[in-house]
């Protein structure tokens, strides 16, 4: 399964890329850090099309979107229009009355899809704060819903207090099962 792959294969960049120590929110970490890796991962993946946030950009794919694969010449990242079918047709959950929206989304050629949820948080006395994680866990939960592959970056800028960490090894085990590969930085 490409898709399987190309996870596999972000969850290890991102473990191993630099990360700016100066970022300020979700956006710059999305920017500066994982569309890069994620953009230079995909083109290795041929069969995997990658859907990104537009942020507020208009140029579009060219000659037409290309909602599902092949569809490679032409592809922009960040296409408001690929991104909003993406969210109408596959890449969104809806559950509880709410409406969930990945920052990145993948889909391959048999239609296998990934969802990447980011997060950066700051620690405070040693201990994250438990929205920023339970947010972040439960935004990854509901990914896998839907998605047959979820991928989730952390980004904690400061440092942990060990005896926080004792539940950790059982609940990363938790998320392999059930194909959510979280990836945790400290910087």
């Amino acid at each position: 399964m490409p898709v399987s792959r190309f996870a596999r294969g972000l969850v290890g960049r991102l473990q191993r890329v630099s990360v700016p120590v100066g970022l300020t929110n979700e956006k710059a970490l999305e920017q500066q850090v994982v569309l890069p890796e994620a953009e230079r991962l995909v083109r290795r993946h041929p069969d995997v099309l990658l859907y990104v946030h537009p942020w507020g950009g208009t140029r579009k794919c060219a000659p037409a979107c290309a909602v599902l694969p092949p569809g490679r010449a032409g592809r922009v990242h960040g296409c408001p229009t690929c991104w909003e079918v993406s969210k109408k047709q596959w890449a969104s959950v809806g559950a509880f009355g709410t409406h969930h929206t990945f920052d990145l989304a993948a889909i391959d050629k048999s239609k296998q899809t990934l969802a990447v949820e980011l997060k950066l948080s700051r620690p405070r006395n040693g201990r994250l704060p438990s929205g920023d994680i339970q947010r972040f866990l439960g935004q990854c939960a509901l990914a896998s819903a839907k998605h047959d592959v979820v991928v989730g970056y952390f980004v904690c800028q400061g440092d942990l207090d060990e005896r926080w960490h004792k539940d950790t090894a059982a609940a990363m085990r938790w998320f392999r099962k059930h194909k959510i590969y979280l990836a945790f930085r400290y910087v």
